[in-house]
């Protein structure tokens, strides 16, 4: 005689449903993997420094980056480079999306970090923390080097 899970005592099926709704579940940036991520030493006095990093998406859906913070700074901002009529600007992008089984990278000339109101001088060797918060309101930390380059 088979049984289903309708013929189950309620506590196992609750307790099955539970399984069933957490098993493989992961919220947006654990799916996001950031590879060689770096900060350029600013000049000495400089209150802004420019971030770059790989980021990549291991799931099957797109996954936007709403905020990115650190104590280093009074905020963080994605900026475009955009260049029209032979001149170079910057255009403030609200958030930032990484395409699904794919990778955006933040690198000098295109798409990166602005660390704006940088809070002390920033050297060779130092290392910050910047935490990226997804649509989902989950974040991730990343540790950046600051490098000369």
């Amino acid at each position: 005689m088979s049984r289903t899970l309708a013929d189950c005592p309620p506590v196992f099926r609750l307790v099955t449903l539970i399984a069933l709704l957490t098993a493989n579940h992961t919220h947006a940036c654990e799916r996001l993997s950031f590879n060689e991520p770096w900060i350029r030493e600013p000049p000495p006095v400089s209150r802004v420094a420019a971030g770059y990093v790989s980021i990549t998406n291991s799931g099957t859906q797109e996954i936007a980056i709403s905020t990115i913070d650190s104590s280093c700074c009074e905020h963080v901002m994605i900026h475009e480079t955009v260049i029209k009529n032979a001149k170079a600007r910057m255009v403030h992008r609200k958030n930032l999306t990484v395409p699904a089984n794919a990778e955006v990278t933040l690198a000098p000339l295109g798409t990166h970090m602005m660390l704006m109101g940088v809070q002390s001088e920033l050297r060779e060797g130092d290392e910050l923390t910047l935490t990226f918060t997804c649509s989902d309101q989950k974040s991730t930390a990343v540790t950046f080097p600051v490098v000369k380059r």
